[in-house]
């Protein structure tokens, strides 16, 4: 089968993508605010890119309004990221980071979740 990409839909095409590599992992990526505030989120986009020096990557979509979403601006503004992997029992808990909640929104409260950190 052949798809025309160009003549495809966005939301179309990123569901095609999507479907090309399965199983896919799901990664909840914790970030920190500059202000402090955490935020998770679920990422299927994510990879491995090399190993020397060690390269991960996410992508991360704009909001649907066009903003930026939490975890895009809290990486431009401290540099850092954890990529998490999801296991099956977190897989309920990982859903609930991904609503759509307003900036500044601990999900990982919401989620019952807790980094380890201290």
């Amino acid at each position: 089968m052949q798809f025309d990409i160009d003549k495809m839909a966005a939301m179309d095409r990123y569901e095609l993508l999507l479907g090309t590599v399965v199983p896919r992992p799901i990664a909840l990526v914790t970030t920190i605010s500059a202000d402090g505030t955490i935020n998770a989120a679920p990422y299927s986009l994510f990879n491995v890119m090399g190993h020397n020096p060690a390269v991960a990557m996410i992508s991360v979509l704009a909001h649907p309004d066009q903003r930026l979403k939490d975890t895009a601006s809290n990486i431009l503004a401290t540099k850092e990221f954890v990529i998490n992997l999801v296991s099956e029992p977190l897989a309920l808990a990982m859903n609930i980071t991904c609503i759509d909640a307003p900036p500044g929104t601990n999900e990982l409260e919401l989620a019952k979740l807790n980094t380890g950190h201290r």
